[in-house]
């Protein structure tokens, strides 16, 4: 069993999707429990995987229907404490992927999450070196491991060999002569898509260009931080050429229109939406955010930024803009790194091999 903390369109429900298709092929047979309903519930279904809804953060929560019926399970972000402190399975059999690198936030907001509960799971899987060594010194009974996140690339490929730049684009009312500069991502303070905006807002003043367009895909969700950002982009009124798209399931349509890919987060673990970005080839102004640190290299397949330096972000972005060569070679030189060093088959094999081991520890 795969828990997970929700079904919506972000970044660690849809490493579970992926992870969970790569084990079913290997023969396992998966099943995935969240407390609540949400896009990607379909998505799951659509792979013959089931969706259990059950809310293991109530106090309702009926935990013996699970206990014992499953020899592994593997519990997905640090949300999904809560859902180990309910249910009495055995340590051997519990594998838990923490993609979280802001510990202190966590442990502050829930008073329940004790630092004990990770000396109490057979495996505890990071993504990255940087959030490992985050928490590193809670590592009391060795069971700490890496695990890239990484996503399924032959899927991108398949969509990209299918799809038309330009149908795709006059789906979302972009005309063919738009350069569009996207940031993926839930729009919320540590993403920094307010300073991504307020570059977007000096560049557009300088390059006086219409057809250059920003956009930020991830709202809907109605949060103080989207409202304001919005209200700045109205007060400047660049409502045509800022834009905010909320939270999709079709999210490799904006990718494969995007010229230009931003990732301006202050916080991030081995984010899927960059390592999606290198899949589709594009050129990436990305921080150095933690994981983010071992995914590029300055200059080579990307360009490296300061979480919260927004006039080198600008900098960064007009030289791209300004640079097509130079951004077209940074764009095929991420695609190589992510075909050496991120491929999807030997995540999974990882995991086969870790869940193998948990197994047979038993």
């Amino acid at each position: 069993m795969l828990v997970a903390y929700s079904l919506n369109p972000e970044g660690a429900p849809w490493f579970f999707f992926n992870l969970a298709k790569g084990l079913k092929k290997l023969g396992h047979k998966i099943e995935i429990l969240s407390p609540i309903d949400g896009m990607l519930k379909g998505v799951f279904q659509s792979e013959k995987i089931q969706v259990i809804t059950s809310d293991f953060t109530s106090k309702k929560f009926d935990s013996s229907k699970f206990e014992d019926k499953y020899d592994i399970v593997l519990v997905n972000t640090i949300i999904g404490y809560k859902f180990l402190k309910k249910i009495n399975l055995k340590q051997e059999k519990i594998i838990w992927c923490l993609h979280e690198s802001e510990r202190d936030f966590y442990f502050n907001y829930f008073p329940d999450l004790n630092t004990n509960i990770l000396s109490k799971v057979s495996k505890v899987v990071f993504s990255s070196i940087a959030t490992r060594d985050i928490y590193e010194d809670l590592n009391i009974a060795d069971n700490f491991t890496i695990i890239n996140t990484v996503g399924d690339w032959g899927k991108i490929n398949n969509y990209t060999k299918n799809n038309s730049k330009e149908k795709i684009k006059k789906k979302y009312g972009f005309k063919k002569s738009d350069f569009l500069i996207n940031l993926i991502g839930t729009i919320c303070l540590r993403k920094g898509q307010l300073e991504f905006m307020e570059a977007a807002i000096t560049l557009l003043r300088k390059l006086k260009n219409p057809n250059l367009k920003f956009i930020m895909v991830g709202g809907g969700r109605g949060y103080e931080y989207e409202k304001e950002i919005r209200k700045k982009i109205l007060l400047n009124n660049l409502e045509d050429q800022i834009l905010i798209f909320n939270e999709t399931k079709d999210i490799f349509d904006f990718y494969f229109i995007s010229d230009i890919f931003v990732c301006n987060s202050y916080i991030e673990a081995f984010p899927m939406v960059t390592l999606e970005a290198m899949a589709f080839g594009l050129p990436i102004v990305s921080t150095d955010a933690y994981g983010l640190a071992e995914q590029f290299e300055d200059g080579k397949n990307g360009l490296v930024v300061m979480p919260g330096d927004t006039e080198e972000l600008k900098n960064k972005i007009t030289y791209l803009i300004k640079n097509p060569d130079i951004a077209k070679k940074l764009g095929k030189n991420a695609r190589k790194t992510l075909e050496e060093r991120f491929s999807y088959d030997k995540m999974i094999k990882k995991y086969d091999s870790l869940i193998s081991e948990v197994y047979d520890h038993e």
